[in-house]
């Protein structure tokens, strides 16, 4: 295996957890497809319609994520916070 397939599955096995309680608008079969999925739909304006809702999920994955990861200043990644 090498170092991006070991980050792939270590990241994925700690907050895969996101996935089984939260409904997205975009799907993925893991955590980390997910969130590049969001980035690739919010940077090439993908379905721009829904590039507001986008941005909400993402957040709401940063969020999910940062409650056990506690990422200091996460506040700076997620839409419409502040510190």
């Amino acid at each position: 295996m090498n170092y991006f397939e070991i980050f792939l599955k270590d990241f994925n096995g700690r907050y895969g957890y996101v996935l089984d309680n939260n409904k997205f608008l975009l799907k993925n079969k893991d955590i980390f497809s997910l969130i590049e999925n969001y980035i690739l739909h919010i940077r090439n304006k993908i379905n721009s319609d829904d590039n507001l809702q986008y941005h909400i999920e993402l957040s709401n994955i940063y969020e999910e994520i940062n409650k056990k990861a506690n990422i200091k200043d996460i506040n700076n990644y997620i839409l419409n916070k502040v510190n």
